[in-house]
């Protein structure tokens, strides 16, 4: 309660000089044109003190984060992820999104050669990356638990928090590999990205780039000035193997230029392998209950932005190639999913809509059409409908109910069998799959 005292206190300071929401707008405020444009500063206003408290760290808290309640809730969601969540597999796709961003040629040049000469340059492309403030998934899980909305907390309020907040990070790093995955996508794609910073920049400080390429440097901050200052610090301290640049920016002497290579090498990996930032998911979403109602969607909200709304608005052939590649490996993964759980349909119309699904071209969007299609659909389960309607922890729940029914009422064996392993730690991990079959006697 003193903590929540504290932000009032703190945010009635900031925004004591705008003016409150519903104060007249003019003399005129019964007109439709005032009450319009009142309605639309209200709402202006909530979305900043929205991004300003999302900065914090404080928005949607309770109003006693150590309560029962919420303290039940950030375990069940870390629950969920560890039981739910596939893992790497699930994130092969992301193969494809580098493709989608940088191209084919950029995304598998520097294979292309001395293979030993390109590892070498991954270990400093890599270095580069966590300079930038990426790459460093085995450390923070910073997209895992983007993507599993498991992430910042005011704190660890118990000992069981703890130890599920501990069990969460194990799983993510050594159960279903998903940070070592990140880690790794993230690295390459450094290699990839700094490569074709540096070579746009020496071009562009010569007047000799492109309008697409100088477009894709002014996007991440780099002007024709920047760029000379960055060519001349790669001249000095970078490292260059055959057609693979590498910047070493440990060595950089210039800060400024060191930080502006630095905000875009972040922000165009961050954009290719899909780390959605706080302002991507509506609002709602980064409240308690809203948030686990959402959970497992703030990931689709960033892959919206970054990946669907920007190939429609690049539309080039790298976008094209990039899809097709990402679609392709979704329906890789889909196989393999299928033939896990027992699924034998393989006709080409359910395989390339699983493709789509598994990729996430399609964000949000892809969300909706399935949970119109779960909804419509008369054979649906309940723990379908559930898991549509309330998100993971409804899915969870039911199953859960079910089973004590399924108890209760004597029921056969495999229906209970199947919902006790969905609720089993790691149970939907690809390469514990088979073992979790043969113990519960469920696929």
């Amino acid at each position: 309660a003193e903590y929540q005292k504290l932000i009032d206190e703190s945010n009635a300071k900031e925004v004591k000089e705008a003016p409150e929401e519903g104060a007249e707008v003019s003399s005129l405020s019964n007109s439709p044109e005032a009450i319009a444009l009142q309605k639309q500063r209200d709402k202006d206003l909530n979305d900043i003190r929205g991004m300003r408290d999302l900065l914090r760290g404080t928005y949607g808290l309770p109003a006693d984060p150590s309560s029962g309640l919420s303290t039940a809730i950030r375990v069940f969601k870390r629950a969920n992820a560890i039981t739910m969540l596939t893992g790497a597999l699930s994130a092969v796709p992301d193969i494809g999104r580098i493709v989608m961003t940088e191209g084919l040629s950029n995304t598998f040049g520097p294979l292309y050669g001395d293979f030993f000469k390109t590892f070498d340059s991954l270990k400093l492309a890599k270095a580069d990356a966590q300079a930038a403030g990426e790459a460093l998934d085995m450390l923070l899980s910073t997209r895992a638990a983007m993507m599993a909305d498991v992430g910042d907390s005011v704190g660890l309020t118990s000992a069981f928090d703890g130890i599920s907040d501990k069990l969460s990070d194990f799983t993510f790093s050594y159960v279903n590999l998903l940070n070592p995955w990140t880690d790794m996508m993230k690295t390459w794609t450094s290699l990839v990205v700094g490569n074709r910073i540096l070579v746009d920049s020496m071009a562009l400080s010569s007047g000799k780039l492109d309008d697409l390429a100088s477009a894709k440097l002014h996007r991440g901050g780099i002007n024709a000035d920047m760029a000379r200052d960055i060519a001349e610090q790669f001249e000095k301290w970078g490292q260059k193997e055959g057609n693979v640049h590498v910047a070493r920016l440990n060595k950089w002497d210039d800060p400024i230029a060191k930080q502006a290579y630095e905000d875009a090498l972040s922000r165009d990996i961050s954009r290719a392998i899909v780390t959605p930032g706080l302002g991507d998911p509506p609002l709602w979403m980064n409240s308690q209950w809203g948030g686990m109602i959402g959970q497992f969607k703030k990931f689709s909200t960033g892959a919206f932005e970054r990946v669907t709304v920007a190939g429609l608005q690049e539309r080039n052939m790298a976008t094209l190639h990039g899809m097709v590649v990402m679609v392709g490996l979704g329906m890789m993964i889909d196989k393999l999913r299928d033939g896990s759980i027992g699924i034998e349909d393989d006709s080409l119309t359910n395989r390339i809509k699983g493709g789509i699904d598994r990729s996430g071209v399609l964000g949000w969007a892809g969300d909706i059409v399935n949970a119109a299609d779960t909804i419509l659909d008369p054979n649906s389960s309940g723990r379908q409908l559930a898991g549509t309607l309330a998100g993971a922890t409804g899915s969870q729940v039911f199953n859960l109910v079910e089973t004590f029914y399924g108890i209760a009422d004597g029921n056969e064996a495999t229906p209970t069998n199947r919902n006790v392993r969905q609720m089993l730690l790691w149970q939907n991990v690809f390469w514990l799959d088979g073992t979790f079959d043969k113990l519960t006697g469920t696929k």
